[in-house]
């Protein structure tokens, strides 16, 4: 399992990948207010958090292994927004 977290990513996570699951999430849960719709997002803020863990600098990943990405993921949607370059 150890050896598989240090592996280069070969999937990153999209924004299609990020409808389902809150089509999926929309679905499962009830909501005592309402929950705008996906689209009703604001503009560019996910596909930039998206983009930043698949960053890179002189062409190596700034995220180089699955738990490196996964890691990046989940701090950077818990803080809810993309990284100021």
């Amino acid at each position: 399992m150890t050896k598989a977290l240090k592996k280069v990513p070969t999937y990153w996570v999209t924004l299609s990948d990020c409808k389902m699951i809150f089509d999926r999430f929309y679905q499962e849960i009830d909501f005592s207010e309402p929950l705008p719709p996906f689209e009703k997002r604001f503009p560019g803020v996910l596909e930039s958090i998206l983009g930043s863990v698949q960053a890179t600098y002189h062409k190596k990943y700034l995220n180089p292994t699955i738990l490196d990405a996964a890691s990046a993921y989940l701090n950077q949607f818990i803080r809810g927004h993309a990284p100021e370059f």
